[in-house]
């Protein structure tokens, strides 16, 4: 996924031991960091981003039903509270059903909601959101409409026509300059485009003094 000036969300695959191979993926002028998933294979989430931003890591963890990390990043015109998330799907090696899931986001969403900083949600919830009647597209947009969030990606991002990656951000923070876009699908997932609008200039107060002018006899 693809936070255009901002930098790419990557769902890894990587360990503490592929510094090379973080090397090699990072192309002149970026630097990535990531935090691989410990214990068994896949996941791991990680952010590739330009030198010139200032990026902090904030925290980073894994709940029974996902895993995730947390950055500040910063620019001259924007600042950023980016949650970058990975659900996996329910499988023999993950028991794990939404329901868990739906409990564990919903709890820490209020982690992250009262942060001070633009916020965005991107990652792979593994979530049908394409499906209305699907019950759990319908608890994930009941979800998200309750604490003021907004979903923007609606059109398929894998190679199944569905809409499993996702991009939220606050209702009210209004920071996208256009819809995503979904571009081409370099794996069985397709990379999405996301262009951000910059901070309006806050308001400053001047004072101005001016003299009166006194005018005697006759004025013109």
């Amino acid at each position: 996924m693809l936070l255009r000036s901002l930098g790419t969300w990557l769902e890894t695959w990587l360990t503490t031991d592929d510094a090379a191979v973080q090397a090699e993926l990072c192309p002149v002028g970026c630097k990535i960091s990531d935090c691989p998933r410990n214990g068994r294979g896949g996941g791991g989430v990680g952010l590739m981003y330009r030198e010139s931003l200032s990026v902090r890591w904030i925290d980073a963890g894994g709940k029974e039903s996902f895993e995730y990390s947390e950055w500040t990043i910063s620019s001259p015109s924007l600042n950023i509270r980016l949650v970058l998330l990975y659900r996996p799907p329910y499988s023999a090696d993950h028991r794990v059903s939404t329901n868990c899931f739906f409990m564990e986001f919903s709890t820490y969403l209020e982690t992250i909601l009262l942060s001070k900083e633009h916020l965005v949600i991107a990652g792979d919830f593994n979530i049908h959101v394409d499906a209305p009647q699907d019950p759990d597209s319908v608890k994930l947009q009941d979800l998200l409409q309750s604490v003021g969030l907004q979903q923007y990606i609606t059109e398929p991002t894998h190679t199944h026509g569905h809409i499993l990656d996702l991009v939220i951000t606050r209702s009210s923070d209004n920071i996208l300059n256009r819809p995503p876009v979904i571009d081409r699908f370099i794996s069985d997932h397709a990379s999405v485009y996301c262009t951000f609008l910059p901070d309006k200039p806050s308001l400053t107060t001047k004072n101005v003094e001016t003299s009166r002018l006194v005018c005697i006899g006759q004025c013109r």
